[in-house]
């Protein structure tokens, strides 16, 4: 078959997302899971391209205090709680629950985009593994948020590894 006709087939089964994503960005975790209903509505499978975004890209090495970081970000400590439970209500719509109150720092996640990427040469199907996981597991975001988060990078790489194979072993 040539490579037109295959293209042409393939657009009929698969709907192909680029996800242009920080894995810190409760909304699109959110959005990938109406992606995916959507997909589902049209008989479709989801092929999700993970593409990196950093929403703080000055965001210090070990990050920030969640309370003072997104005070003087929203205005106030109020103002963040009302944008917590609107994406939270969002959440609870597609299955997702969402812990705001457990997050006590802000983190960069550089280094979780730079395990995306790992995650991807071991195919697509693993990073996006690793995106969901991410996202949706709460002890594994704790152990992401310290390793990203970690100010030594041994550690954090570590950490980042140990992420990676946890969720090769559970979804083998």
């Amino acid at each position: 078959m040539n490579g037109v006709l295959e293209t042409s087939a393939r657009q009929t089964e698969v709907l192909v997302v680029e996800m242009v994503s920080d894995l810190i960005c409760p909304w699109c975790f959110v959005a990938k899971r109406r992606v995916e209903k959507a997909a589902s509505l049209l008989g479709k499978e989801v092929e999700v391209h993970w593409l990196p975004f950093e929403l703080n890209a000055d965001m210090p090495v070990d990050g920030l205090d969640r309370r003072v970081y997104r005070s003087a970000k929203f205005g106030s400590w109020e103002q963040s709680q009302r944008l917590d439970a609107q994406v939270a209500a969002a959440g609870a719509e597609v299955g997702i629950a969402f812990h705001h109150d457990r997050m006590k720092r802000t983190p960069n996640t550089f280094r979780g985009h730079v395990l995306l990427a790992a995650a991807l040469k071991q195919g697509l199907e693993t990073q996006g593994n690793v995106a969901e996981r991410l996202f949706r597991d709460a002890r594994l975001a704790s152990a992401f948020a310290v390793a990203i988060g970690a100010r030594r990078p041994r550690i954090a790489t570590i950490t980042l590894l140990q992420c990676l194979v946890r969720v090769r072993i559970t979804n083998s």
